[in-house]
């Protein structure tokens, strides 16, 4: 059968089945390829995270500047060690007793200190009154009768033992890992003597001073 002699029906049928079955195939690869370079050109994902932790903070106070200790409820108050006794008290008398605070060797935030509570029990708790010096660098630094007027810096003044000064005190900064501690003077006066002959009751009268510390790098803010 040459070029010119006319296919058989059935043949050509066939003929047409097999070429339209290769150009849908032809079509279905071409369509496959071209769904692929479109969603390859069209869509990609880039990823970011971020790990997140709190810094630690946390208080030591010392009576005597080499031992510390957290202190941190009232009955484990750090005992005061004044410079005269303070169980012998004269009338207008004042004692005096250091101090320090710092933050402890974990501690990675540095901060800040205030006074923010004071309560006084016992029968001359209405007869004392107190200041507490900021001394600066150095634990108990002219913290004693002889020398009083060596204590300028004023940090705390009240006229009743069992109450905070009524004037806020500002914040002494401390630093993290127990750098730079606040070190601290307390002052305790005794009323005069008509106070002391009318006070009633009889027993030792205690005062508890409460400081508390705050990280200056704990807070965040908003963009």
């Amino acid at each position: 059968m040459d070029a010119s002699t006319p296919m058989p029906a059935d043949l050509q049928r066939q003929q047409d089945r097999k070429r339209k079955r290769k150009a849908i195939l032809a079509g279905g690869v071409v369509l496959g390829l071209g769904a692929a370079v479109t969603l390859a050109a069209w869509s990609d994902d880039v990823f970011a995270n971020g790990t997140f932790n709190t810094g630690s903070f946390n208080l030591e106070g010392s009576a005597d500047g080499e031992n510390w200790a957290e202190h941190e409820t009232t009955g484990a108050a750090a005992p005061l060690s004044f410079t005269i006794n303070a169980l012998q008290m004269s009338p207008d008398e004042t004692v005096y007793a250091p101090f320090s605070i710092r933050t402890d060797e974990d501690t990675s935030l540095p901060g800040e200190v205030t006074l923010i509570e004071t309560t006084a029990n016992g029968p001359y708790a209405g007869l004392l009154t107190y200041k507490i010096f900021n001394t600066g660098d150095t634990h108990g630094a002219g913290c004693n009768a002889s020398n009083p007027s060596g204590l300028t810096d004023t940090w705390a003044d009240s006229t009743d033992a069992g109450s905070v000064p009524t004037a806020p005190t500002a914040p002494i900064a401390i630093g993290a890992a127990t750098t730079v501690p606040a070190h601290l003077c307390i002052a305790v006066t005794l009323s005069g003597q008509d106070d002391v002959e009318a006070a009633t009751g009889t027993g030792n009268t205690t005062v508890t001073w409460e400081f508390n510390g705050l990280s200056t790098d704990a807070v965040a803010t908003t963009p």
